[in-house]
């Protein structure tokens, strides 16, 4: 089986832009607050490893860049948080020498670069090629049993629920032994009317609903759930008549935007209701 190497810039960026749709979401966010959210979510476990000195240099960077958030669109949140991402990965230290990082490179399936952190550490012990070949690949092996620590996440790739999970959409997944989000996934498995509820609830999550609709219409409205038990219309609700209003002579257009959600395919309309704090309970659970 080849291993396809970790696109770790994509995994940074979304990891901050959900962070900073949070952020968003709680109140008015400051270009120092957006920087704030970056820095703490790129110095997570497995992120960038920076000196201190460029962990400064690049919250200096950021800080200017941080000025196009205003207003904070979704677009400029993605493109603040894929520069930020680049820059940190760009600084990254693997390591001094090929085989320093040899259990991490395993662990994270990049192939290449784990093959020669392996030969590297076995070249002066080898009698001959072919001994080399042998001690490279038993180090490596064992260096990736080692290195996979924790619990394998049971989802395919692309599976809504990784995305509610915070998970990364694609490629193999661990997490530590006892991370509630390896149970939930258990279960979601091993019990499929679980599963399918918790795909349901995927569907209306941040993730899936807000670039499907646009600036426009999430700041108008929430798709919370459905409104009928056969579950083919979707109930949408927003703060104010006025805004149900609007929200209404766009329900053609609503629906057209959400059939393109995974899950919410088969959905034949819309329907449009005033509830505040339906609203501003959703607005914090995102």
């Amino acid at each position: 089986m080849v291993h396809v190497e970790r696109d770790v810039v994509a995994e940074s960026t979304t990891t901050v832009v959900r962070a900073l749709k949070r952020r968003v979401d709680l109140g008015r966010m400051s270009s120092d607050d957006a920087v704030d959210v970056a820095i703490v979510q790129l110095m997570r476990p497995g992120g960038p490893r920076l000196a201190d000195d460029e962990w400064a240099r690049l919250r200096t960077s950021l800080s200017t860049r941080a000025k196009a958030l205003a207003p904070p669109t979704t677009k400029a949140l993605y493109v603040f948080a894929k520069e930020a991402a680049a820059s940190a990965w760009a600084l990254h230290h693997p390591g001094r020498s090929p085989s320093t990082s040899l259990r991490e490179r395993a662990a994270n399936g990049t192939v290449r670069s784990a093959a020669e952190a392996a030969v590297y550490a076995e070249l002066m012990h080898a009698r001959d090629d072919d001994d080399l070949v042998r001690r490279a690949v038993t180090r490596a092996l064992g260096a990736r049993r080692r290195g996979l620590a924790g619990r394998a996440v049971p989802l395919e790739a692309g599976d809504p629920l990784r995305a509610v999970l915070a998970l990364p959409a694609q490629g193999r997944v661990r997490v530590p032994r006892g991370d509630v989000r390896g149970v939930i996934a258990d279960a979601a498995v091993k019990t499929p009317a679980l599963g399918g509820l918790l795909r349901e609830v995927a569907a209306f999550s941040r993730d899936a609903l807000e670039d499907a609709l646009g600036d426009e219409l999430w700041s108008l409205c929430r798709p919370v759930g459905f409104s009928d038990r056969q579950r083919t219309r979707v109930l949408i609700v927003t703060t104010s008549s006025v805004a149900a209003q609007e929200a209404q002579l766009r329900s053609r257009e609503l629906h057209h935007r959400l059939r393109h959600v995974p899950g919410l395919e088969r959905i034949v309309g819309v329907k449009v209701a005033v509830d505040a704090a339906a609203f501003a309970r959703v607005l914090g659970a995102t």
